[in-house]
């Protein structure tokens, strides 16, 4: 051993090796220290003296092993540590140390995109069907106010293929029943809308078997006892006595209709779907109808690419082979 590198005193590395070391990630520094210690025994070097290249190789072991990018960087501090205690330069600021560490993280974070990645849902008419089947009932007061709001929100997210967010703020006057029988509703504000212009979607009119989005439309606002000031999709309190009454000055919150969704799906014995579902849905459906990009696009309020990324065919493989065998 080299009789001039200076040795730290046991109470200052300990005060060092608890040094702002947070509970949240001690646990995580206190393993990197281990495997350090092991790879060092295992190459028959202790790890005060390893070079910036015996550095580099412990850092891509520990990715070949899958290691976090929380455990990747607490490797160059307890590198540091050790190095400390002996005297000696660190060697985490090596260009080759840089280079490859840089190369672990992004290869970890890579490893939690794909496992964080799950299956988009999406909304089908199956769905919109079972909704309706049992929500939509008259006379209004067999359903639950509550569940009247969620039907035709699903509605308006599936058919006018809708944020939540372009939801959220509509009020009952931005919604006009046309002569022709079609919705048209006004979003004042939205994710896309920057410059705060607003913009228009419709809905047909049209029924189908006694049924018809408008007429749900009126159902469900004039049971709810909604005016034109009323956010479409309000808050509803308990008035006592078991009674539901909306807030119409307060719209409903994400969290309130996410939790809807879920429970309905629950219920329902189907795959729990996102707020986001009604609008792929919408999308796919669209497309299976044959309905053009650019109206896709106008439809959905896109202004970008991004609408490619919605269309989510159920089993598209088995869909082609299909159509390609009816061909032979």
């Amino acid at each position: 051993m080299d009789s001039s590198v200076g040795w730290m005193a046991p109470e200052k590395f300990v005060d060092l090796f608890l040094a702002g070391r947070s509970k949240k990630t001690f646990s995580t520094y206190y393993r990197v220290f281990r495997k350090i210690w092991v790879h060092g025994a295992e190459i028959g070097k202790l790890p005060f003296w390893w070079s910036d290249m015996d550095f580099t190789g412990h850092l891509v072991l520990l990715n070949e092993i899958e290691a976090s990018i929380n455990m990747i960087k607490q490797a160059s501090a307890v590198m540091t540590l050790l190095k400390e205690l002996v005297g000696l330069e660190t060697v985490v600021n090596s260009s080759i140390v840089k280079t490859v560490k840089r190369g672990c993280v992004k290869a970890a974070g890579d490893r939690v995109a794909r496992k964080g990645k799950k299956e988009r849902t999406v909304m089908t008419i199956d769905h919109i069907k079972l909704l309706i089947g049992r929500y939509y009932k008259k006379p209004a007061r067999k359903v639950c106010p509550k569940d009247r709001r969620f039907l035709l929100h699903q509605l308006l997210s599936f058919f006018g293929m809708r944020r939540f967010d372009d939801l959220r703020e509509i009020r009952v006057g931005d919604v006009a029943i046309l002569e022709d029988g079609d919705l048209e509703i006004f979003v004042a504000r939205s994710k896309t809308d920057q410059d705060g212009l607003g913009f228009v979607f419709h809905v047909s009119g049209e029924r189908y078997k006694g049924f018809s989005i408008p007429e749900v439309f009126r159902w469900y606002v004039d049971s709810v006892g909604l005016s034109d000031g009323d956010y479409l999709f309000p808050r509803f309190g308990n008035a006592g006595g078991g009674k539901i009454i909306a807030q119409g000055k307060h719209s409903v919150g994400y969290s309130t209709v996410a939790a809807q969704l879920k429970n309905f799906c629950l219920r329902n014995d189907i795959p729990v779907l996102t707020l986001h579902s009604g609008r792929r849905g919408g999308v796919t459906l669209a497309v299976e109808c044959g309905i053009d990009k650019m109206t896709i696009k106008k439809v959905g309020n896109w202004s970008s690419e991004a609408v490619d990324g919605y269309y989510m065919p159920k089993r598209a493989g088995v869909n082609f082979t299909s159509k390609a065998l009816n061909k032979l």
